[in-house]
């Protein structure tokens, strides 16, 4: 819910389009609806109820912290790119197929960003990532092929998003943002 979600908020350019909170709320109860169509048991209706909500918050809290985004110009949303790895003859071997959740350009040059959903916030994995060789090594190429990114424009590689499964701390604040700790 939260990746189409994301896709459904971010605009070609610097749009966004309404609440993103809005978003992932409509694709969860499009998703319970369709639950409910096909007999889900009552707990499970129960759960979707709770996870709609956590969506909720962690969507309201990445448009809290990021704002409208402006450095970040949106070529592509959920955009599906594919590379032929071929033999020394041009024979196709492999077709690795790629779908990044996000290609922008800022400042620097042409991003993937790639959205993750978290309990915790956990780094130390990236650099050996599945997900990340394939599209760190191909995607420029396909992103060119396609013609979505100029011979000038650089490609700079993978930005990870990280939206942390989790409700907002409601702990009273002193006036530096420190959670006070009492009732």
């Amino acid at each position: 819910w939260v990746h189409d979600g994301l896709a459904a908020w971010y605009g070609n350019g610097r749009k966004r389009y309404g609440s993103l909170r809005e978003h992932v709320g409509n694709k969860a109860e499009m998703a319970v609806e369709a639950a409910m169509a096909q007999g889900a048991p009552e707990y499970m209706l129960d759960k979707a109820s709770e996870l709609t909500a956590l969506a909720e918050a962690m969507a309201e809290g990445y448009e809290r912290h990021y704002g409208r985004d402006p450095a970040v110009y949106v070529l592509a949303t959920e955009i599906p790119l594919q590379v032929e790895v071929t033999d020394y003859d041009d024979n196709p071997l492999v077709v690795n197929k790629l779908k990044p959740d996000l290609v922008f350009s800022d400042v620097h040059g042409v991003w993937l960003m790639e959205h993750k959903t978290a309990s915790q916030i956990v780094t130390g994995h990236l650099p050996l990532d599945d997900q990340a060789r394939p599209y760190g090594s191909m995607a420029e190429q396909a992103l060119r092929k396609i013609g979505l990114i100029g011979a000038h424009q650089e490609f700079k590689g993978i930005m990870y998003s990280f939206l942390r499964k989790a409700f907002p701390d409601e702990r009273e604040r002193d006036a530096q943002g420190r959670a006070l700790n009492r009732s």
